[in-house]
Parts: structure tokens; sequence; C-alpha cells
């Protein structure tokens, strides 16, 4: 099973943001992420065993015991990678950055995640480019960057499953756990 944790958006931002991105980029090569799909990763777990999942659920609950997220702001566009042929569209989250990091590496170290965590940026996948796809970056983040500007407070943090199909990839909640009470 490939797994990973994410704080989903509310329904309201997916519908709002992809009421906003599509005009603009569901067309040459560029596919936007199902609106019920947006979500800010937090740590990739990789591929796990089935008998692997209790103990994961456990040391989940452990790690996110108690914690409150506050308010994130997702603003703007920028791209992966950064340089030439990106691959990924995504909002970069620029208000609760720091705690998504830090949650991020709890989450890692709680789970045993191994491995670099590499340059963190936290964010939300917008849309995604297919394989030899040309697109001009900079006429991309100019023309959509501005209209992306969303602020929302987190409800939960889920484990998903993501199930790799042939249309795209699609998420199965595994737990969640509520972010306030």
């Amino acid at each position: 099973m490939r797994l990973f944790i994410g704080i989903p958006a509310p329904r309201e931002f997916g519908t709002t943001l992809h009421g906003k991105i599509m005009p603009s980029l569901d067309r040459h090569g560029i596919f936007c992420v199902p609106q019920t799909q947006y979500h800010i990763t937090l740590a990739f777990l990789g591929e796990r065993e089935a008998q692997e999942l209790p103990g994961l659920f456990e040391r989940f609950d452990h790690v996110m015991h108690d914690h409150l997220v506050s308010s994130v702001h997702c603003k703007g566009v920028i791209t992966f990678p950064s340089g030439a042929a990106p691959r990924t569209i995504v909002t970069p989250v620029i208000e609760g950055k720091e705690q998504m990091i830090r949650i991020a590496k709890e989450l890692r170290t709680g789970l045993g995640v191994t491995g670099r965590m590499g340059k963190s940026i936290p964010h939300l996948t917008v849309a995604r480019v297919r394989k030899g796809t040309s697109i001009d970056r900079g006429k991309l983040v100019r023309s959509l960057g501005p209209l992306i500007d969303i602020r929302f407070i987190p409800e939960e943090i889920v484990l998903f499953r993501s199930h790799l199909e042939r249309s795209g990839a699609r998420y199965e909640r595994l737990r969640s756990i509520r972010l306030h009470k």
C-alpha cells in the first residue's frame, strides 16, 4: 500500500480553487487535481504492508495527540521542479508554513520514515503536467498566481492510501484525527 499523511482542504476551498483554475489549465497537457483531492502533504510513508497498519495507526494517534493547527494561507503558484520541464503546479503555504514543517518532522520521526526530508515547501498541488508537455513556466505563474489566495483552518489530518490508477491517483482515507475539538 502506498501511504501518505495530509491535511485535506475544506470542500469550499476545492470548489473555489477548482472554479478559478480549471478554465486556465484543463488543456494543453495540463490537468487539474480533482477538487475533492486537494490537500497539504505532510509525510509520504511510501509502500507499506497491510500488517503494518495497526502500528502506524497507534503511532499516528500518539504523534498527533492534542495538536491544534492555526490558519493556513496558500497564495500564488510555483512549479516543481522549479527549472525546466515542470511536472507539478502547486500553491505554497505562506502562513502556517513553519507549523506544517514542524508537524511533518514530528510525523516522520514518530512513524519511522527514513531518508532525507530535503527542502520542505509545504504546498497544495493544484495541477499536474503530462510528461512531454512543454509549458511557459513564467507565463503560467503570472497568469495563474494572482487567482489563488485562500485561507482556511485545518480541521483534520488524515492517513491516506493512494491508489495509482490509469485515470490518476485516487485517495482512500484510512485514519483521521480532528485537529480542533
